[in-house]
């Protein structure tokens, strides 16, 4: 559970019964959201989505500097400060500011080994010419023109101006227009035009600062947030984490991610008012813990674990209409556990039952729709294998591990009010969509 590929598997069963639900008539995009433990995960979700159609809104407290019109766009910027910038210079031909095929990539790459010399020096040279396509080298004879006056005359514009012009005159705004989520990438794009124009008015106009302060931002993890979306008329689903939507309500609410596992590790040193504990580190021998050091993990562990309800709480508490609980667990006899280690969806075993895994392993897959306290509740959960998870993914099948399974929760429109903190956990069932 938690791996890379039951996380791809879990974000596409999550937009295909959003898919269906929408199609259905039964929710709209913009009164959907899923909701996720940590931001780290909600690009895989937000592909998953795009695959099935939807527009997407991503609200997450990082990852700005990392979307991919940031990333062409500040290439491109230190390509004009420095040429010989070689990763910065491949980012700039692979992006659609010149849209070099990755076979021409390769040229250049091969061209500059062969000669000794760096890819910007090969870029206009005949050897290159002659192993590349016509429209490759027609895309790449634009591109040196274009940056070639940029850079002479970069000094005397403005940095919000010198993003402007490539953008305008390279149609990278039509380009990202027409992708999933156009109006957010766009958005995002200008959000770093007036970015570089803060940035100049408080720092001087230094491209090569401004180059180092975003790669500064990206190291550091900054949390820059995405550019706001106008929402009015807007049907996109909403992605943010469970934290950001605090205080908001929707009618469909996905919490994602439940498989995920909590980290249970204490510093060795934990200090509460005038008590102290030390975790001693002994060679060769088990750790040992000193003065009141296994009386304050046990504490710190219980408040953690009344953090994580807390949170589930607030998630589950966005749901207008229907609320649908995700996640993935590994098959055995104690998925259905609570302690400061086991995944949310782990606390939910007892509400699903506790004979679910073996039921699991000898049917496959089951598919209840029960009347519950809570209301109307449909599961289904599905034993799925690495091969047959790939299968559906269609990416080939990595080396056999553990059998993992899906499941997820949804409430009828005519189920009661989500369950107080501490019911929460214990007895929310889950659902994942088919």
């Amino acid at each position: 559970a938690g791996t890379r590929l039951s996380r791809l598997a879990e974000a596409r069963a999550v937009a295909r019964r959003l898919r269906a639900l929408c199609d259905a008539g039964e929710a709209v995009p913009e009164e959907c959201v899923v909701l996720t433990r940590a931001a780290t995960e909600l690009h895989v979700f937000e592909r998953a989505l795009e695959r099935e159609g939807f527009a997407t809104l991503a609200s997450a407290g990082r990852g700005y500097w990392l979307r991919q019109p940031v990333q062409d766009l500040t290439a491109y910027l230190a390509v004009l400060a420095n040429p010989y910038d070689d990763l910065a210079l491949y980012g700039a031909l692979a992006s659609p500011l010149c849209g070099l095929s990755s076979d021409g990539l390769a040229h250049v790459a091969t061209v500059a080994r062969a000669a000794a010399r760096r890819p910007w020096q090969v870029l206009g040279t005949d050897t290159l010419a002659a192993r590349l396509s016509g429209r490759d080298a027609g895309l790449l004879a634009a591109f040196l023109a274009f940056v070639g006056a940029e850079r002479a005359a970069a000094p005397r514009r403005g940095l919000d101006e010198i993003l402007e012009r490539a953008v305008l005159a390279t149609g990278y705004d039509l380009h990202v227009l027409r992708l999933p989520g156009g109006r957010r990438r766009l958005a995002n794009v200008h959000k770093l035009v007036r970015l570089a124009g803060a940035f100049e008015e408080a720092r001087g106009r230094d491209l090569r600062g401004f180059i180092d302060h975003a790669r500064a931002e990206v190291e550091a993890q900054a949390r820059e947030a995405e550019a706001p979306v106008e929402l009015a008329g807007s049907r996109a689903v909403r992605l943010m984490t469970i934290h950001a939507a605090k205080g908001l309500e929707f009618g469909t609410v996905v919490v994602a991610d439940l498989g995920r596992q909590n980290q249970a590790r204490q510093p060795d040193l934990l200090v509460d008012g005038t008590r102290v504990g030390l975790r001693l580190v002994r060679l060769g021998e088990r750790n040992a813990d000193a003065l009141d050091y296994a009386e304050l993990k046990a504490e710190a562990q219980a408040a953690a674990l009344a953090e994580e309800r807390r949170v589930l709480h607030v998630a589950v508490t966005r749901a207008e209409e229907r609320l649908i609980l995700s996640g993935v667990a590994a098959l055995g006899d104690d998925w259905a556990r609570e302690s400061v280690t086991a995944p949310a969806l782990s606390w939910l075993g007892r509400a699903l039952g506790e004979q679910l895994p073996h039921r699991l392993a000898a049917e496959g897959e089951l598919e209840l729709d029960e009347l519950r306290d809570l209301g109307r509740v449909h599961l289904v959960a599905r034993a799925v294998s690495p091969a047959t998870a790939a299968a559906t993914l269609g990416l080939s099948p990595p080396a056999p591990e553990q059998l993992a399974f899906a499941l997820g929760g949804e409430e009828g429109e005519d189920a009661p009010a989500p369950p107080t903190a501490a019911q929460a956990p214990a007895t929310t069932p889950g659902h994942l969509p088919a």
